[in-house]
């Protein structure tokens, strides 16, 4: 199972806001340096995470974009819920409470259940990791680096 460049994307872009929460708008530019992703793919993203209130723009020379709330408040299911994304291992497991119509099989197949069953598992987990932990990761990360990389880490 793979999530989405998109997904994936979100993720460390949101990360890379959730590293300056207390400070001012970040500019768009600066995370896809940091994150090497197109700025236009990230503007994309962005949009996206904004419309569902997960970060927000500020116009204006200063201006960037912010958590919409504190990194500890905002699960990486958040995120991909916000892009429509799903935790679905196999496609007859779209959403998990009904089963693809593409799929003649899907009432009466065995493996279908053990790929919902999955699917839930992922869930729950996403749900239970949020920003906050991603961020202590990458930091505790950050200092069990080498000396020469000690600052050096990658979301």
């Amino acid at each position: 199972m793979r999530f989405s460049t998109k997904g994936r994307y979100a993720i460390r872009a949101l990360m890379d806001l959730a590293l300056f929460y207390d400070r001012s708008p970040v500019n768009l530019h600066s995370i896809s340096e940091r994150q090497d992703v197109s700025a236009d793919y990230l503007e994309q993203i962005l949009r996206k995470l904004r419309d569902a209130g997960l970060v927000r723009s500020v116009r204006g020379p200063r201006g960037g974009f912010q958590l919409a709330r504190h990194p500890r408040e905002i699960t990486a299911w958040d995120v991909i819920c916000a892009l429509g994304e799903t935790a679905a291992p196999a496609p007859c497991v779209k959403q998990v409470k009904k089963p693809a119509k593409n799929c003649e099989r899907a009432p009466h197949c065995a493996a279908r259940l053990m790929w919902e069953k999955l699917a839930k598992e992922i869930e729950a987990f996403l749900k239970k990791r949020t920003l906050q932990q991603l961020c202590d990761d990458a930091r505790d990360m950050c200092c069990q680096a080498s000396p020469e990389h000690k600052h050096m880490f990658h979301i």
